[in-house]
């Protein structure tokens, strides 16, 4: 508001007195420059002090605001009133929302102020240098970038050579199987804990398998014939008595379709292991590239597949292979399942209390 100044012209007349002009301010008015966050303007005022200015213009002053002067300053002490007001921004870092009131210019400054600090490959929505505006949204996203090598296993073929040093039907294990190795190294990029890349930098395999060779015999058995020397008798010549008919007994066969004589049982040695790394040379699944599971067993004699029933325990399949005392055709390793919930060592501690067991058996 622009007060306008009264002008009073007093005149006296009288012998020897001079006519004198006076100039009387009707109301002080002040000329005062007014910034705003770097916003200026300048007002004309008649107002005393810097908050009953500020009033009049419709500038509030908050508790966080900053001003160059004080509220009860007089105006015609000053000619610039600079206020900084604070602004209302919230920070979304590290699984938290933070809303905050502050006088921070920039980004950078903000994140000073919170102590949050940015890593090296942490993610911003705005850049360091964005200038912090009133109801700004700023988002800190971290990043974690690391690389993973597995060692991943190759399984191994099978080789199966003929051979007439074994009877036909049976089967032998020349070489033990090797499994190979793959080398395979992955740049993994979590994003707040949630993994949003991924980029393979190598993979090779840095060992071959070596192939399990099995023998198969081919020889036929050797049939002996016996040669029985019957011994010449003189011929003595006897009457024959009068012929009597006797009652024919019928002939009851005596065959068991359920006899178990034509298979070869033998006694089949048991031992038990489980299906931890440390004890399946680092890995855990079978020589056949298989996960574990019941009704395996593993043997260095017999051919991976080669079926064998174990009285009371039922029929297993050969699908591993064991330590070098797995090379007899008696000695077999059972694997045992975890059960539901069961740690480690409990797991480990079980199977081993099982000890050896002689189960009598057969090869089908």
């Amino acid at each position: 508001m622009i007060h306008i100044l009264k002008i009073t012209t007093s005149l006296a007349l009288s012998a020897g007195l001079m006519i004198t002009s006076t100039q009387v301010p009707y109301n002080q008015v002040n000329r005062v420059q007014v910034d705003v966050n770097g916003t200026s303007r300048t007002y004309f005022t008649s107002k005393d002090q810097v908050g009953e200015l500020l009033e009049e213009i419709g500038v509030k002053v908050g508790p966080q605001d900053e001003l160059n002067v004080a509220l009860t300053d007089q105006l015609h002490q000053t000619d610039h009133i600079m206020i900084e007001k604070a602004r209302n921004v919230s920070v979304m870092a590290d699984g938290l929302l933070y809303e905050r009131v502050t006088q921070a210019d920039n980004v950078a400054a903000l994140l000073k102020e919170m102590n949050l600090s940015r890593g090296e490959h942490d993610r911003l929505s705005s850049e360091l240098t964005a200038p912090v505006t009133e109801g700004m949204k700023l988002i800190l996203s971290r990043v974690r970038i690391m690389e993973q090598t597995k060692v991943i296993p190759v399984a191994y073929g099978q080789t199966r050579v003929q051979t007439a040093d074994l009877p036909k039907g049976e089967e032998k294990v020349e070489r033990s199987g090797q499994m190979g190795q793959r080398i395979s190294t992955r740049r993994m990029v979590y994003v707040d804990g949630q993994l949003t890349g991924e980029e393979i930098l190598s993979d090779y395999v840095e060992s071959l398998p070596v192939a399990e060779t099995i023998l198969v015999g081919t020889k036929e058995p050797v049939v002996v014939k016996k040669t029985v020397a019957v011994e010449k008798k003189p011929v003595v010549k006897v009457r024959k008595a009068p012929e009597v008919k006797k009652p024919v007994a019928k002939k009851v066969s005596t065959t068991d379709t359920d006899s178990d004589s034509d298979k070869n049982w033998k006694t089949f040695t048991l031992s038990f292991y489980t299906n931890l790394p440390s004890e399946n040379g680092g890995y855990t699944i079978t020589a056949t590239g298989e996960s574990l599971r019941y009704g395996m067993v593993a043997s260095n004699y017999y051919s991976l597949g080669k079926k064998i029933y174990l009285s009371g325990w039922g029929t297993f399949t050969v699908k591993d292979r064991g330590g070098s005392n797995f090379y007899s055709s008696t000695r077999l390793d059972v694997f045992i399942p975890r059960r539901s919930g069961e740690s480690n060592s409990t797991y480990l501690a079980r199977v081993n209390n099982m000890g050896l067991k002689e189960v009598k058996g057969y090869v089908k």
